[in-house]
């Protein structure tokens, strides 16, 4: 479930929560970003990916999307794969 600028939350199949936070301080256009997360999580969640990994994704996808003003640019592996290098080399 997206919640905005407090970022997303996630159950698995045991119930366990995971919460990951909004991955970027400001928003251009929020159109669309719970759509991005919600596309790449799934793609995520088919490829059995650990929670933690499938929130990152979907979470990167979601920060790009809010700063693309109305969805002008498209969310692809590569923008995605840069944001999480640089996010986790912060």
């Amino acid at each position: 479930m997206t919640l905005g600028s407090e970022g997303a939350i996630a159950v698995d199949l045991n119930g366990d929560v995971r919460k990951c936070p909004a991955m970027t301080l400001t928003a251009k256009d929020t159109i669309g970003a719970g759509d991005a997360l919600f596309s790449i999580a799934c793609l995520a969640a088919y490829c059995k990916l650990p929670l933690e990994i499938i929130l990152l994704l979907g979470g990167s996808a979601g920060a790009i999307s809010v700063n693309v003003l109305s969805n002008s640019m498209p969310i692809n592996k590569a923008n995605v794969l840069k944001f999480v290098q640089t996010v986790l080399n912060v």
